[in-house]
């Protein structure tokens, strides 16, 4: 082998030296205008932005969350605002509920009732504790956009809901953001990521039924309660307690049951001169056989210092049958 070559071969820089280049080199063969755009939002929704992630081995969210899991998260808030706010309403209706005027009100004010700004609190609140139930089910939680691996403090997570109130824009802007951040969250400097390691599903399919079946409940046991607090209802009921044609047909001092069909149609602000009528079934047990009454009442509006008041109109016994003989003892028949 030649000097000439031997020199050739030894300044020739090596292959790998020729290809490789360090990772951190990589950025700067962009253009500038390329290495200073915003990613697009397709490439968004994968990873926080790479100058504000904490260390892999932090434990700290890195993923910014799914839009379609915030989606479902805030309609599921809404609906245990909603929800609860209409449950607490039928809780607070009162005794004799139905004698009181039903208001209907007309254009602004029918924003204006106090339901209406408990939503509006509680929507505002709904991140207050942390996050809110939607996001503890869906496994998202809120931290800091420039440092993520901090959670914001409580004023931060009341400024970023006040933009809900805009709620159809905000959904919008947050499908135009790169990062799916709402006007509240750039106000706050918030941002909705997932968490490192998600709860068991399970878990949070077992939280969501038991919210569901006690809502279930809940309202079915505030319809009875208030079925029972109605004056409609205790007027029907003190009737056919004390019904001739009722005792004539079951028996003196008859068992009238305490969950009857009842239906209300009471008069609103837009037909102030129509009368209220109400029906009630009844099932009723006595010495001699059972039965049904239908009680109808009318509503007597409030006139000349009275108070509003049910009156019944007519009542009628329905599907009356005898109570069949007992068959006598076997100590009964030997004695015979």
């Amino acid at each position: 082998m030649s000097a000439a070559a031997h020199t050739a071969r030894s300044t020739a820089p090596p292959h790998t030296a020729a290809t490789a280049r360090p990772p951190h080199t990589a950025a700067a063969s962009l253009p500038p205008e390329a290495a200073t755009a915003r990613p697009p939002p397709e490439a968004a929704t994968a990873r926080l932005p790479p100058e504000s992630d904490p260390a892999p081995e932090s434990g700290q969210p890195r993923a910014l969350a799914p839009l379609h899991l915030r989606l479902f998260a805030l309609l599921f808030d809404y609906a245990l605002i909603v929800g609860g706010v209409k449950l607490a309403e039928q809780v607070l209706l009162g005794e004799h509920w139905d004698l009181r005027p039903l208001a209907a009100p007309h254009g602004w004010a029918a924003f204006a009732t106090p339901w209406q700004g408990a939503m509006l609190l509680l929507v505002l609140l709904k991140d207050a504790p942390g996050n809110s139930v939607g996001k503890w089910l869906t496994d998202l939680t809120l931290r800091r956009a420039e440092r993520p691996a901090e959670r914001p403090g409580l004023w931060r997570r009341l400024v970023r809901n006040l933009s809900l109130i805009l709620l159809p824009v905000d959904v919008w802007l947050v499908f135009r953001d790169p990062y799916g951040r709402r006007w509240g969250e750039h106000w706050a400097g918030t941002v909705v990521v997932q968490r490192p390691r998600g709860r068991d599903l399970y878990q949070r399919a077992m939280g969501l039924g038991v919210l569901f079946l006690g809502f279930i409940l809940a309202a079915l046991l505030t319809t009875s309660w208030n079925l029972r607090r109605s004056a409609a209802f205790q007027t029907a009921y003190a009737a056919a307690e004390h019904d001739a044609a009722l005792i004539a047909q079951v028996g003196a001092a008859p068992h009238v049951e305490r969950s009857p069909e009842l239906e209300l149609r009471l008069p609103g602000t837009a037909q102030p001169d129509e009368a209220g009528h109400a029906v009630a079934t009844f099932a009723a047990v006595g010495p001699a056989g059972k039965a049904k009454l239908r009680v109808e009442l009318v509503l007597v509006p409030a006139a000349g210092g009275e108070p509003a008041r049910w009156t019944v109109a007519r009542t009628e016994v329905q599907e009356a049958a005898a109570r069949l003989p007992q068959k006598p003892a076997p100590a009964e028949r030997a004695a015979k």
